[in-house]
């Protein structure tokens, strides 16, 4: 469970969104499984899904997104088609995500993944400290430094989007190509599975760095709030 309740409404609203959108691209899917761009767009939020639970600790989100994000990736790059059973399964793999998400921010544990209680040591009451004193330039500057991560966070998305396009771009071409099976044509496709694979890095390591992001700025802003008497 995630007991930070900062952290965990952040999880919430995030897992909230990821979980309808993937319930409605699911649900499309179900009449059109070979529809490409919404394979692309529920890997994506199967992708985000697993590494704002990673983030956290979350194993057994994680490990439930990936395994949706596996068969998705698998049908993006033509290895496999989506059948009904398929779908189905990914449905369930959701189903399971909800209850998990559930569970983690303080609701019933399911029943096949029971939450045992935390055990907590509480520490004398002589030596809690409930406050301190921090000084206001020290808050200011970690508020400055917010601000450059901000900028480095947008530049990052503009990067992804720009290294995403690069690969949509490649994979067209490679589609229109004669299937010569040429020197030539293998090397085109060594370079199109790196270019892959790079956008993949950088779009998991966006999406963590978004989320860090996130919950930093609102502590470091409740902190600057706080009154120091």
């Amino acid at each position: 469970m995630i007991e930070d309740p900062e952290l965990a409404r952040l999880f919430r609203a995030e897992s909230e969104e990821h979980l309808a959108r993937l319930d409605e691209g699911l649900l499309h899917l179900e009449k059109s499984p070979s529809d490409a761009a919404v394979i692309e767009e529920l890997f994506r939020e199967s992708h985000s899904m697993k590494g704002a639970s990673r983030m956290l600790g979350l194993a057994a989100i994680e490990s439930a997104a990936h395994e949706l994000e596996t068969t998705l990736n698998s049908a993006r790059k033509g290895e496999s088609s989506l059948t009904g059973e398929s779908v189905d399964r990914m449905n369930g793999l959701l189903s399971k995500m909800r209850l998990l998400v559930e569970s983690a921010l303080g609701g019933k544990a399911p029943a096949a993944f029971p939450a045992p209680p935390a055990e907590r040591i509480e520490a004398p009451d002589a030596f809690r400290i409930e406050t301190v004193r921090v000084e206001t330039k020290k808050l200011d500057d970690l508020l400055s430094l917010v601000g450059e991560l901000s900028v480095i966070q947008g530049r990052m998305q503009h990067r992804i989007s720009l290294l995403d396009s690069l690969a949509e771009d490649w994979a067209g071409i490679e589609r229109r190509r004669t299937r010569s099976g040429t020197a030539q044509a293998e090397s085109m496709s060594r370079i199109g599975r790196k270019i892959a694979s790079l956008r993949d890095a950088f779009f998991e390591d966006g999406t963590r760095l978004e989320s860090t992001f996130s919950a930093l700025e609102e502590r470091v802003h409740s902190a600057r709030l706080l009154p120091l008497s």
